[in-house]
């Protein structure tokens, strides 16, 4: 996914929720340092999503991935307002 986004076939936006899980999950493999690193690449300064917090109680899909869902509801109602 991350090379379809370097060719600019689509522009990957994330919420800090999910860097942060990102962070730690990949940290326990790879390590804190390098996770960190990872994630500093994939963060711009248009990628962030943000005011999708209010969503997350109704999404109906698995309770831990309902901010994941919360975030694309968010961008896909206000594209121009991350």
């Amino acid at each position: 996914m991350l090379r379809l986004a370097e060719a600019e076939l689509y522009e990957p936006l994330w919420s800090t929720d999910i860097l942060d899980e990102l962070t730690r999950n990949v940290g326990e493999r790879i390590g804190a340092l390098k996770a960190k690193g990872i994630v500093e690449a994939m963060t711009g300064p248009d990628s962030l999503v943000s005011g999708h917090e209010a969503l997350i109680p109704a999404m109906a899909n698995d309770p831990k991935d309902r901010h994941v869902l919360a975030a694309a509801v968010r961008v896909r109602r206000l594209p121009s307002s991350r």
